[in-house]
């Protein structure tokens, strides 16, 4: 029924993309519209009965799943028209009545609608705490705002940081199948890691050289991990301040190392003496 007259409506406009695909607004697919319009669409027609017109303004109908090209196939043989364009600008008039315009490519025509209804497929953002959790864990985030995982083909499921994994739209847009199948790939990798007794870290972790280090501070805001921190060098509290970094939290990406003006942090098996070294034995071989 239409929301502002409770009475059912003749005349039914679905509008794809709101938000989406669009570089004023989120560049990204939001990924469930098109389905979530097609069974609205669907819903309309067998609630409604074939006297009311449906029609679906898209850019493109992304049906890619099992079963779902199907399902848009069932859509367009109950007579919803699907209208490839998106209209500029929706007008209503003082009296409560709805005018559109669309340029559809199919035809090459500019078409006019009045509908009684219109419904915005609008796309998916990140939560409004996604901010705070992302500095709260420090996991980084992309460049559309969701959290960002360890590799897209290689880690899928993690995160940089160990032991922390990712599951459903709080990594990006995703269907329920999707979500699903992420979420419990991420539980069993979870579950491996409980069930293990041990963690294994990384060789590469950064190491202080105090006698270097100045105090200066700059390292400690850096670390997107919160590894370092800075104590006095006697038990006391008493002293300069000396930079000291947790093995357990550091990554060893080398933030730390490119930013210290001292030169008094390094990271295990990669100093600038085994660089320099390996480049002697490569030239002493080639000669």
């Amino acid at each position: 029924l239409c929301p502002e007259t409770g009475k059912k409506p003749r005349s039914i406009v679905f509008i794809q993309c709101v938000g989406s695909r669009d570089r004023r607004f989120n560049e990204y697919c939001c990924r469930i519209g098109c389905m979530v319009t097609l069974k609205q669409a669907i819903l309309a027609r067998e609630k409604l009965g074939k006297d009311v017109n449906i029609y679906v303004c898209y850019i493109d109908i992304r049906s890619f799943g099992k079963g779902y090209e199907e399902f848009y196939r069932k859509a367009r043989e109950m007579g919803i028209t699907f209208i490839a364009g998106i209209p500029s600008e929706i007008r209503v008039y003082e009296d409560g009545s709805i005018y559109l315009e669309v340029y559809d490519k199919l035809t090459c025509r500019l078409l006019g609608i009045k509908p009684d209804l219109v419904v915005l497929a609008s796309g998916l953002i990140p939560n409004y705490d996604i901010e705070r959790i992302s500095e709260l864990l420090h996991i980084s985030r992309g460049s559309d705002g969701f959290l960002l995982e360890a590799h897209p083909k290689l880690r899928p499921l993690e995160s940089a940081m160990s032991g922390i994994f990712l599951a459903g739209t709080c990594q990006g847009p995703k269907d329920i199948p999707d979500t699903i199948a992420q979420a419990s790939g991420a539980a069993a990798k979870a579950v491996n890691l409980l069930a293990s007794g041990e963690l294994e870290l990384e060789p590469l972790k950064g190491v202080v050289n105090e006698e270097l280090c100045s105090g200066c501070r700059i390292c400690e805001p850096l670390c997107p991990y919160s590894a370092i921190i800075m104590k006095a060098k006697d038990a006391a509290g008493f002293g300069n301040l000396k930079a000291e970094i947790f093995e357990v939290l550091c990554q060893g990406c080398g933030l730390c190392e490119a930013a210290c003006p001292s030169k008094a942090i390094k990271i295990h098996h990669h100093t600038d003496e085994q660089y320099l070294d390996q480049v002697r034995a490569a030239c002493l071989g080639e000669n």
